[in-house]
Parts: C-alpha cells; sequence; structure tokens
C-alpha cells in the first residue's frame, strides 16, 4: 500500500516481511518497542517500524533482554533530540552490545571446531568411540 510516496504495510504483509508470527508483533507492541498507526481499525506500518523492528531482531540474535532492546528502540528519538547526554547513554550501551557480539563470536568459533573435530571422529567409524558421545567433552555442545 502507497500513500503520498511513503510505503505502509499491513499486519499479515509486515509480519511476513520481518519472518515473525504474530504473537512476536503483538508482544513487541505491548513491550513499547514499536507502535504503527491505527487506520480505519487496522494497523499500519511504515518502513521506518520494518527499519527499526528489523534492527531490534538483529538485537535480539546478539543475545540481548528485551529491556536492553528497549532502550536502542529510543536510537530515533535521541537523535531527534540531539542532547549529548542521551548520546553518550546511547555509545555506552552501544560498546556494551558490541563486547556481546565479540564474546559470542568467540563461543561461536569454539563451538564451530568442537562439532569439526567431532565431525571429523564420526568419519573415521573404526576408531570413533561410542561411549565417549555422552562424556563431559561432548556437553559442551550443549546451547
Amino acid at each position: 500500500m502507497r500513500k503520498m510516496g511513503i510505503k505502509t504495510y499491513q499486519r499479515d504483509e509486515f509480519i511476513k516481511l520481518l519472518g515473525i508470527d504474530e504473537r512476536t508483533l503483538r508482544y513487541y507492541e505491548e513491550f513499547g518497542l514499536l507502535k504503527g498507526t491505527k487506520k480505519r481499525g487496522r494497523r499500519i506500518y511504515g518502513e521506518s517500524d520494518l527499519a527499526l523492528l528489523n534492527f531490534l531482531k538483529d538485537l535480539k540474535c546478539v543475545g540481548l533482554s528485551y529491556s536492553e532492546i528497549k532502550k536502542f528502540a529510543r536510537v530515533g528519538e535521541i537523535s531527534r533530540m540531539k542532547s549529548e547526554k542521551e548520546m553518550l547513554k546511547l555509545c555506552s550501551l552501544l560498546e556494551g552490545t558490541l563486547e556481546k557480539i565479540e564474546s559470542k563470536i568467540e563461543e561461536l568459533k569454539i563451538l564451530k571446531e568442537n562439532f569439526l573435530d567431532l565431525k571429523q571422529e564420526l568419519g573415521d567409524f573404526e576408531t570413533f568411540d561410542l561411549p565417549r558421545f555422552s562424556s563431559p567433552q561432548i556437553q559442551i555442545y550443549t546451547l
């Protein structure tokens, strides 16, 4: 749907574009992360809503809590206010998030190496020791 050159999305289309379910969208709305606009009894979302929710999904993927994600949802408000104090808070929040991302990357690298080692062992059926599969060493694969 286009109105005055601005692309808008109805709820079903918006959900499909984001790859989320109805419940998740409702949760984001109830938590105050997303508002949308109500027109003629239907909720309509714009390009800015789409960009924001994609960004918030990325933050969730990193492992941030909804409380932490909510702070990032204010990015647009902060950039309009141009308050130095708020900008410093945002920079600090970004720095903490970057540290979490780096930590997650390191964890995933270790996990990848462990899986590659296991795959190599599984490929050599003659030397693969089945009881070892349940050893504490293998338990690191539990997420």
